[in-house]
């Protein structure tokens, strides 16, 4: 065995331990294959929507790179939205969560790695979405990288923002199908 092959096997074993998830036979995984993930550890369910979960926090608001932490911590990544009816969910479910009090919600996209192509960091998809707030993104200042869900005139679109601003979060995990053998 190749030490790269062993390294990948070796790092795979780690995620099983950590996932809780299923058994798999290593001889017929490959470092691309999908695996199953069970429900997120020490938190509650929150929502689904398809095959994901989602994990609002509104109780610790902080930077763009804490909340994209605090989700791994959690075994979930910050959200990335992969369609409109997807997005419409999820814009609901934020403002039923935050009647009292509107919130910022950051979500997984940005721009960091090339200036005006936003990405979501959790699948490395562009996003391609008309849900932007108005003259959205516009990287004001030339220091607006990350995507948030942005309450303003009474409705929840997306802004670019500067990564630093303390805000709330929302972590997602996606169900992929177990096998057992």
């Amino acid at each position: 065995m190749i030490p790269s092959k062993l390294a990948t096997v070796f790092s795979f074993i780690i995620y099983l331990q950590y996932s809780h998830c299923c058994e798999i036979n290593l001889d017929v995984v490959d470092a691309n294959t999908d695996v199953c993930v069970n429900t997120p550890l020490n938190i509650p369910v929150i929502t689904t929507y398809g095959n994901k979960t989602y994990y609002l926090e509104v109780n610790n608001q902080v930077n763009w790179h804490n909340a994209y932490l605090a989700c791994k911590q959690y075994n979930m990544e910050l959200i990335s939205i992969d369609s409109d009816a997807e997005f419409d969910y999820i814009r609901e479910f934020i403002k039923s969560r935050t009647t009292a009090q509107k919130f910022h919600v950051w979500t997984s996209g940005n721009d960091l790695g090339t200036e005006g192509e936003y990405k979501w960091m959790s699948n490395g998809r562009r996003v391609f979405s008309n849900r932007w707030h108005k003259g959205q993104p516009d990287n004001a200042g030339s220091i607006e990288d990350c995507i948030h869900f942005w309450h303003v005139s009474n409705v929840y679109l997306l802004n670019d923002s500067n990564c630093a601003h303390n805000m709330a979060f929302i972590c997602q995990s996606i169900k992929k199908p177990c096998s057992f053998q």
